[in-house]
This record gives structure tokens, sequence and C-alpha cells, in this order.
């Protein structure tokens, strides 16, 4: 669905690579589906930041070793590294870093 929306939106182009249940054999909260992402940007997870609306992603994301944020009402605040009122607040955690993964929900 998210990628979807991106599709819709024309944003697409603002991203450097999207990892979603297409392309990875184990569903979260095995961390498979961040590390392709990571991977497919020659990132290293430690520097790479998982968003999750679902407790499972952002226990894939400690278990891959990304620095989580949860968002929305779903997941206790303290759950991830960060917690997110709204997609807004990423720029205070973010910065202007020009670097996306988009997750499309797989689990």
């Amino acid at each position: 669905m998210a990628l979807l929306c991106i599709q819709i939106g024309a944003i697409i182009e603002l991203f450097d690579t999207i990892s979603d249940g297409t392309n990875i054999t184990h569903s979260k909260p095995d961390p498979e589906v961040f590390q392709i992402a990571a991977f497919s940007m020659r990132e290293n997870p430690k520097d790479c930041l998982v968003v999750e609306d679902a407790t499972v992603g952002i226990e894939a994301g400690k278990k891959g070793g990304f620095i989580t944020a949860s968002i929305g009402t779903a997941i206790e605040p303290g759950f991830g590294d960060y917690h997110l009122g709204a997609f807004a607040e990423l720029i205070d955690i973010c910065g202007n870093s020009q670097r996306m993964i988009l997750n499309e929900g797989d689990s």
C-alpha cells in the first residue's frame, strides 16, 4: 500500500531504495527487509533509522542493529529508540538527511 501511495503521489524519485515483501524470504520480526534496503544503499544498519507502526517491525529493526522509531499509538513510547507522534517529527531526528528507506508492510 505504501508503494502505491508513493507512486500515486509521484514522489518515488525521492527514494534511493524500496524494500518490501516482494524481495525477502523472511518476514518481520526477522530484520531481512531492512538489511536488504541498507545493503542496497551500502549503508551500515547502525547508521539507518527504521520507522515502524508495529511492534514486530521495531523488533526487526533492533535485531538488525538499526536505530528504531515507533510511530502511532499501536506501540508504547519507549519501545523504540524514538517515538514519533507524526512523520513530520523525523526532521528532529534526521535533520536534513537526503537518504530514505521505505519499508512497505510485509508482516
